[in-house]
C-alpha cells in the first residue's frame, strides 16, 4: 500500500463525502498503527490506544470507527473477552482505480442497448444518487454538529496550521512523536513551535527532547537576556549616587581630623 497515494485518495473522498472531525482522526490513527506494522491485511490495536492517538472518548471512537466501516474506509470485527478488535484498511487508490474500470465497461455494455432502456436507466440512476445524496448530506450536517466541539489531533494541526503537506515520511515522525510523548505534549510542544515563528517538526522535536531550552529571552537566561526595568535602574543610580555622597563627606572629615592634628 502507498501511503501518500491512499492520503491523496482519502482528501478527494472527503470532497464529495464528508467525515466528522472524530472519524477523520481516527482514521489517521489506524492508518498509523497499519503503516508501523508494515502494512499487513490485518491487524489488531487496542481502543485505549486509539483513544491516546486521537484524544477521543472509547464511546467517541465506537461510534467514528462504526462511521468509517460504513462509509467503506475500514474494515473491523471485534473479538470475545478482552482481545483487541482486528482492522482493514481498504485501500482507496486501488478501489477508486477498479470502480473507474468497472464503469467503462459498464458504457461499452449501454452503448449495445436500445436507447430508450439506457435513457430510463440513467434518469433513475439520477434520481436515486440525488435522493441518496440528500440523505448523506443531511446525516454528515448532525454528525459535524455533534463533533465540532472535539479537540484537534497533531495530524490536522500540522496541515491546518502551515507546517506543510502530510506526507507519508512526515506522517511517521509524527506518529513517532506521539507514540514517545503522548498526544497532549505534541501538541503543545507543535503550538510553542508555531508561536516561535517556526513550522519544522525539527524544532517540535528538540522541544520535546529539551523541555526547558535555553531560547532567547527564556527562564534559563535569567541576567544575560534581562530586560531592563527602569524601576530598578531609578534605585539602583540613586544608591550609587548615596554611596559617592558618603565617600566624599568621609573624605572630607578625613582631611580635617589631619589638619587638626598637625
Amino acid at each position: 500500500m502507498n501511503y501518500i497515494k491512499l492520503l491523496n485518495s482519502f482528501y478527494d473522498r472527503l470532497e464529495t463525502n464528508s467525515l466528522s472531525t472524530s472519524a477523520i482522526a481516527l482514521w489517521h490513527a489506524i492508518v498509523h498503527v497499519n503503516n508501523k506494522a508494515g502494512w499487513p491485511e490485518e491487524f489488531t490495536v487496542a481502543v485505549s490506544v486509539l483513544c491516546i492517538k486521537t484524544g477521543l472518548s472509547e464511546r467517541t471512537v465506537n461510534n467514528a470507527r462504526n462511521d468509517l466501516k460504513i462509509n467503506g474506509l475500514i474494515d473491523f470485527r471485534s473479538r470475545k473477552g478482552n482481545k483487541s478488535a482486528v482492522y482493514k484498511v481498504i485501500d482507496l487508490s486501488a478501489t477508486i482505480t477498479y470502480k473507474l474500470s468497472d464503469k467503462d465497461s459498464l458504457s461499452a455494455i449501454d452503448a449495445d442497448s436500445p436507447s430508450d432502456n439506457a435513457s430510463d436507466k440513467r434518469s433513475d440512476n439520477l434520481s436515486d444518487n440525488a435522493s441518496a445524496l440528500l440523505k448523506e448530506t443531511k446525516l454528515n450536517e448532525i454528525k459535524q454538529g455533534d463533533d465540532n466541539h472535539l479537540p484537534m489531533n497533531p495530524f490536522m494541526f500540522f496541515e491546518q496550521e502551515g507546517f506543510g503537506t502530510l506526507s507519508s515520511f512526515i506522517g511517521q515522525q509524527l506518529g513517532d512523536l506521539i507514540d514517545d510523548f503522548g498526544e497532549v505534549k505534541v501538541m503543545k510542544a507543535m503550538k510553542e513551535t508555531r508561536m516561535n515563528g517556526s513550522n519544522s517538526l525539527n524544532y517540535t522535536k528538540k522541544i520535546l527532547t529539551n523541555p526547558k531550552p535555553k531560547r532567547d529571552g527564556g527562564a534559563n537566561n535569567v541576567g544575560t537576556n534581562k530586560q531592563s526595568d527602569p524601576r530598578h535602574d531609578e534605585r539602583q543610580s540613586a544608591i550609587s549616587a548615596a554611596n559617592e555622597r558618603r565617600k566624599r563627606i568621609a573624605g572630607i572629615q578625613s582631611n580635617r581630623d589631619t589638619d587638626n592634628a598637625i
